[in-house]
């Protein structure tokens, strides 16, 4: 079954301190982990408000990641191209700053 839920939060881009785009941010992380518990699916919100998403690999690709994981690793070795929770990204900090394997 396919669905698709829109979580619609916002703050205002001009005078929003950072601590009011965070708690923007761990609302819909929030929300979408109560979606993702009750409907038992591991859905992602592909914007950047949402903090992390548990099981992106899944989420974001479903089985086809293990492909794509070799092609990554194939095509870009040194992870020279690299985003938060993206493919290939989890031997990286959660800020993608610093390789952790």
């Amino acid at each position: 079954m396919l669905s698709d839920i829109t979580i619609a939060l916002s703050w205002n881009v001009t005078t929003a301190t950072p601590q009011e785009v965070l708690a923007v941010e761990q609302t819909v992380t929030e929300w979408a982990n109560g979606i993702r518990d009750v409907t038992k699916s591991p859905g992602a919100y592909v914007n950047e408000a949402e903090i992390l998403i548990p099981n992106f690999q899944e989420a974001y690709w479903g089985n086809h990641y293990p492909r794509l994981r070799a092609i990554k690793q194939t095509i870009d070795p040194n992870d020279l191209l690299i985003v938060r929770q993206g493919v290939n990204s989890e031997g990286w900090d959660d800020e993608i700053m610093c390789k952790t394997t």
